[in-house]
């Protein structure tokens, strides 16, 4: 969602401005540091295993080994599985660029359509995992084109029409 991409600061604003601790993304700063963001354009590497592309991704922000086991482990990923990405189902590859959200425990979480693509338990996790991160006082923002998936997990929900943003009603 080309929103998301914006405030994450992946795609400059062409209307507006995105302000984020009294600074403007794409002007004062370039992206967000503290942050973490999935969506299903994920790149992963299709000839190395979840945990080597993890890995390669954690090196750049020295997050280490546990942190990125940890993150695997809780979405139902096997660390030491020695599947390639290419060989895994869209399921995994949707836990996997989740799991790449939170390893490195960001303080805003970007999931967009983060249920496309699971079954029913990997799913309860997900949401699970979604409101154990807003309980630890952590933003996340969803997308989902499946209102009972925002009900069960948000506290506050809105919807867009045309160029604004509407709170749902509770």
């Amino acid at each position: 969602m080309c929103f998301f991409k914006t405030v994450s600061g992946l795609l400059k604003p062409t209307e507006g401005k995105v302000i984020c601790n009294g600074k403007e993304v794409g002007k004062e700063i370039d992206h967000l540091e503290d942050l973490g963001y999935m969506d299903n354009d994920a790149a992963f590497i299709k000839e190395l295993t979840g945990f080597d592309n993890l890995k390669l991704l954690a090196s750049i922000k020295k997050i280490g080994q546990k942190e990125i086991k940890h993150s695997m482990i809780h979405l139902g990923l096997d660390p030491d599985s020695k599947v390639k990405v290419k060989n895994y189902s869209l399921g995994m590859y949707q836990k996997l660029a989740i799991s790449q959200a939170v390893m490195e425990d960001p303080s805003i979480l970007i999931f967009d359509e983060p249920f496309n693509g699971l079954d029913k338990k990997s799913c309860k996790i997900v949401k699970d995992l979604i409101i154990e991160q807003r309980e630890k006082g952590k933003v996340v923002m969803i997308t989902s084109h499946i209102l009972n998936d925002i009900e069960e997990v948000a506290d506050k929900a809105y919807e867009f029409e045309g160029k604004r943003i509407i709170p749902l009603d509770s």
